[in-house]
């Protein structure tokens, strides 16, 4: 049995490709036999340039949306990005609600604040739900300062009225 990958020629020394495993193959490729390295190949012509369909995404990024929501401002080119004070509002907000509450009104201040900057601004700054989660804690956090606030007010009112009703011998 022969081999079918061997060369007939013993001078090629890269050998012939195999036949093609039908002739009514549809997909099957012909290749060329013979020395590649001085054989014209369609490896000689340049690369294809990726960059061609830069000019088409420019023309569409410059045409309008065709069906944008109500109250919403498209941006072209470049993408919006977050308020400066996005991250502090949040971290303000999210210790405000772990325990240290002093920080609430700094973050509820601070965030009401970018929420008006967005709004006055639309295009500017997107608005994003971790400065209304910050703005929202720093509420909360605000209303348990309150709550500490009236709970230390409440005992010193009942260490007074102990100390004052208190007989002295």
């Amino acid at each position: 049995m022969t081999n079918p990958y061997q060369s007939p020629n013993p001078q090629d020394p890269y050998g012939s490709p195999a036949q093609p495993y039908s002739p009514s193959d549809p997909y099957a490729q012909s290749y060329p036999s013979g020395n590649y390295s001085t054989s014209p190949s369609q490896f000689d012509q340049p690369a294809p340039q990726y960059n061609q369909y830069d000019a088409g995404y420019a023309n569409y990024s410059a045409q309008p949306a065709p069906y944008a929501a109500p109250g919403v401002v498209p941006s072209y080119g470049v993408a919006q990005q977050d308020h400066p004070q996005t991250t502090m509002v949040f971290v303000l907000g999210l210790l405000s609600v772990l325990g240290v509450s002093i920080t609430g009104p700094f973050a509820w201040y601070m965030g009401s604040k970018a929420r008006r900057e967005i709004q006055q601004n639309p295009g500017q700054y997107k608005e994003n739900g971790m400065l209304t989660g910050g703005w929202v804690m720093g509420i909360i956090g605000t209303v348990f300062l309150g709550f500490w606030i009236l709970y230390f007010i409440f005992w010193m009112i009942i260490m007074f009225v102990a100390i004052a009703t208190t007989p002295t011998y």
